[in-house]
């Protein structure tokens, strides 16, 4: 009898703990998303990270990175919105990255 009831608490014990391994991930300030955008190891969820960020250094920062997949990085320049900051990574990006920043550039320019 304790044996069963043992048995069924750990089973509880062990659904509770992968209900909260699936729940927890899941960044909602700022500071946390600019952290998995920057430095988690799996590139889907730096994306999914960069996708939510709003915070233009940040993006800046993820959009700079040269190791960084394109998709993540090209995801930062979209939500960019801080012309100033967007001239300034001008700046300090390879080529191919330039030339995507400038487009944003020139399409926050237009009216």
């Amino acid at each position: 009898m304790w044996t069963k009831r043992l048995l069924i608490v750990a089973l509880l014990a062990a659904v509770a703990f992968i209900g909260w391994l699936i729940v927890v991930p899941s960044p909602t300030d700022e500071k946390s998303l600019a952290q998995v955008a920057i430095s988690h190891k799996r590139a889907d969820k730096r994306l999914e990270a960069a996708e939510k960020l709003t915070d233009q250094e940040a993006l800046a920062l993820v959009a700079k990175n040269q190791n960084e997949v394109q998709a993540v990085r090209l995801a930062a320049v979209a939500k960019l919105t801080d012309q100033a900051v967007l001239a300034d990574l001008a700046k300090r990006v390879d080529d191919d990255m330039r030339n995507v920043v400038e487009k944003r550039l020139a399409e926050l320019r237009t009216p």
